[in-house]
């Protein structure tokens, strides 16, 4: 999982991601931006913060209703592969987003509903 910091503009939105894992490991530190659409999708890209790493893509997030959480898909170039995706979820929570995850990958990413809080 990476921290992540996230400034808004108006229905922009600035990411800055810390490097999750070692860079031996794949992670690196990485920027991106998103936009709003009609309250409910943030599209976007993302690409590695450190030049000399060809990491970039697209972002996909669905924004629950009320903003707690966004949970989508990320697809681009790595270097382990020429196109590879994966889930994301991006919460205030860490058991949140591990939920959100645990459900995106269980549903191969057709999420039908948000978690509710028990």
């Amino acid at each position: 999982m990476h921290e992540l910091a996230i400034t808004q503009d108006g229905t922009f939105l600035r990411l800055a991601g810390d490097q999750a894992r070692s860079v031996k490991d794949g992670s690196y530190a990485w920027v991106g931006e998103m936009r709003l659409w009609d309250n409910e999708a943030l599209i976007g890209w993302y690409t590695a913060s450190d030049g000399a790493v060809r990491s970039k893509g697209s972002l996909y997030f669905a924004l629950h209703p009320h903003g707690q959480a966004m949970a989508g898909s990320w697809v681009g170039l790595s270097y382990a592969g020429l196109v590879i995706r994966g889930w994301g979820a991006i919460t205030r929570e860490r058991a949140e987003t591990e939920e959100l995850i645990d459900m995106l990958c269980a549903s191969d990413g057709n999420l039908k509903s948000w978690p509710t809080k028990s």
